[in-house]
């Protein structure tokens, strides 16, 4: 059993020195927790797509394991030699130093959640959930068990479902030498810590410590965000690809100077997303849409025009590994396959449909994160009194751009639903709680940057 864990500690070392030197690259003298948080997320990403693109291509396991850890650790090597070379931009080490401290409190929340997955833990199966146990950890087995990998994706649950997730279990049970619980576990509760981890630190960068903090109680404290870390679903997986790419955007809105490596880390991280569920599609859609928006409304077309190029290069590593796994699996997408103009047509106009939908939508929302008194109401409460109260005073605008992100997101889903061909209400209940914990932490940063009192620095 040490060995194991061992073994599963040390898969995680070279997209920990990879991922942390990309962001250190990118972005000089960023705060230490989100180099470390948000590098190895971005590491883990890079892992995953480079071990399953070179799987679609190879057909062996041992060559994408090759592959995805050459990769990594040349990485790592031209960053680190180029980082020595360099030197730190003293405007962005300044700020920084004025992270510190949320740093501290973000370690202590990650303690706490420690302690609250423990307790949960001893409810929950090792294996996950029903969809880690029949979709991402089965899909991991065949890959790390199979000696034709490659053979088993028709018959696979979802065969249209991106592998990014099972491959980097494959991956972390390669280097443990057995097929462990243990491999999933770590990368189900490293995906719910480090997302905790971005949202507190990265918005300490541009509101106040005690919102920030808050922002990160409330992700921390909300029953259905660590049941499904727990669960072991990708949806967490997901939602720190979300909460990254959202918040790195928003602090380059909010820091306009020496912020021209967050796109690309942001487009990296959405990548990620698109490569890991087929939401993530969606979410790389909404990413581009709300920057086109914000373009053509704050008419800074040079500045504007290049973060979204710089996103959009960010995107490819991402996106090839979905290309890569699309080339090879070639299974059309359910809610898509059967769509016709005829079925578009009825179901825009089909009132029930509408009805129910946005029945369901009310209902999640109202019942949304498992809490014995759900804290939505009485955030927007307190952000439409602060408001009111203190007309005077100066909010920040960069709230903008977050909640166009979740607009778009929301009508996203809301389409889905609308045209889907599965039973609506069961479709509706099955799917949307862990949609919206995706969002979640997206909507805490929205939160935070709406009843901000000072401008950005």
């Amino acid at each position: 059993m040490i060995a194991t864990a061992i073994g599963a500690l040390l898969s995680i070392l070279l997209p920990l020195a990879a991922g942390s030197a990309i962001v250190s690259s990118l972005w000089p003298g960023s705060p230490r927790i989100l180099q470390i948080a948000m590098g190895t997320g971005i590491g883990l990403g890079l892992a995953g797509a480079t071990w399953t693109s070179a799987l679609m291509i190879s057909g062996s396991t041992v060559r994408s394991l090759i592959a995805s850890e050459s990769l990594l650790l040349i990485l790592t090597t031209v960053l680190v030699l180029r980082r020595l070379r360099g030197s730190q931009n003293a405007l962005i080490e300044k700020t920084s130093q004025t992270a510190r401290g949320a740093e501290v409190a973000a370690v202590v929340l990650v303690v706490l959640f420690g302690l609250c997955t423990a307790a949960f833990l001893t409810d929950v199966s090792p294996h996950g959930g029903y969809d880690a146990t029949a979709i991402w950890n089965s899909r991991a087995r065949f890959f790390y068990l199979s000696e034709r990998p490659l053979n088993v994706l028709p018959y696979l649950v979802s065969p249209d479902y991106p592998v990014v997730l099972p491959g980097l279990i494959a991956r972390g049970w390669q280097y443990s030498r057995t097929n462990t619980v243990i491999v999933p576990i770590f990368l189900a509760l490293f995906f719910t810590a480090a997302s905790v981890l971005v949202l507190t630190s990265g918005l300490r960068l541009i509101v106040s410590r005690s919102t920030a903090l808050l922002a990160g109680c409330m992700a921390l404290g909300t029953p259905f965000f660590l049941d499904a870390g727990v669960s072991q679903y990708a949806d967490i997986a997901m939602c720190f690809f979300i909460t990254s790419s959202t918040v790195l955007l928003s602090i380059a809105d909010a820091t306009e100077s020496g912020a021209m490596g967050l796109p690309l880390l942001a487009g990296l991280s959405a990548g990620f997303a698109a490569a890991t569920k087929n939401e993530g599609n969606l979410f790389v859609l909404a990413m581009v849409l709300a920057q086109l928006c914000l373009l053509f409304w704050n008419r800074r077309w040079k500045a504007d025009g290049i973060r979204l190029v710089r996103f959009l290069i960010g995107l490819v590593p991402g996106l090839l590994a979905l290309a890569a796994f699309k080339a090879k699996s070639p299974m059309p997408n359910v809610l898509f396959s059967n769509m016709t103009l005829k079925t578009i047509v009825s179901a825009i106009g089909d009132e029930h449909r509408h009805f129910s939908v946005l029945k369901g939508f009310g209902r999640d929302l109202l019942f949304f994160g498992d809490w014995w008194i759900n804290p939505l109401f009485f955030m927007i409460l307190y952000a439409i009194l602060l408001r009111i109260a203190q007309p005077g005073k100066r909010f920040s605008r960069h709230w903008q751009f977050p909640a166009a992100v979740l607009v778009i997101m929301i009508c996203g889903y809301y389409g889905v639903y609308l045209f889907s061909p599965y039973p609506l209400d069961w479709h509706i209940q099955s799917s949307l709680p862990r949609l919206l914990v995706q969002l979640w932490p997206t909507a805490l940063a929205l939160w935070a940057l709406v009843v901000t009192r000072k401008a950005a620095a």
